[in-house]
């Protein structure tokens, strides 16, 4: 499934694909470098965010090792 934001940014680049042959010869390829950033931010934008949820699920992992560890080790007395 498409994140909303991106979907947006592929519609606004679509629509931009359209107006090219309306924009004087001169400015096309500024359109077009520029339609071209937009789409490499949205895939960054889109590897940072899959990043992130592997490092969250990695974080949980990591949570419930430690979390098995205490509960085999028991309670800790608290005097020497």
């Amino acid at each position: 499934m498409i994140d909303p934001s991106t979907q947006v940014v592929l519609e606004l680049v679509a629509e931009l694909r359209l107006l090219v042959d309306a924009v004087p010869v001169d400015l096309r390829g500024v359109l077009g470098r520029t339609m071209n950033t937009l789409l490499t931010l949205v895939e960054e934008r889109d590897k940072m965010a899959a990043a992130v949820d592997e490092l969250a699920t990695e974080n949980k992992a990591v949570e419930v090792a430690l979390r098995t560890l205490v509960d085999h080790l028991g309670p800790m007395d608290d005097e020497p």
